[in-house]
Formats: C-alpha cells, sequence, structure tokens
C-alpha cells in the first residue's frame, strides 16, 4: 500500500502558517542514554491564514 505526505497536495504559493505546539517532554531513566528525553508534538497548516 503506498501512501503519500499529507502536505504533498499544497502548492508553494498556498497561504497559510505552519503551527507547532510541543504537547509533552518526557524522561524515561530506563532507557537507554541518548535515548532518555522523548519531545512529543505536532504540526499542523492552518489554510488560508496569513497573520
Amino acid at each position: 500500500m503506498k501512501t503519500s505526505h499529507p502536505t504533498a497536495t499544497i502548492g508553494p504559493d498556498s497561504r497559510g502558517i505552519r503551527q507547532s505546539e510541543t504537547s509533552a517532554l518526557i524522561h524515561d531513566p530506563g532507557a537507554a542514554p541518548a535515548q532518555r528525553w522523548k519531545l512529543i508534538w505536532f504540526q499542523y497548516l492552518n489554510a488560508n491564514l496569513t497573520s
């Protein structure tokens, strides 16, 4: 099954603002040292929004 990126059809001249929200920063002391911090965030596009 082939899937495409959800923003693949948005052209470079489209109007909108990309929003990013940090939802959680999690510390996992049982994980490997390089993987102990986990960041969960969301990105979405507000179409036709310019400011």
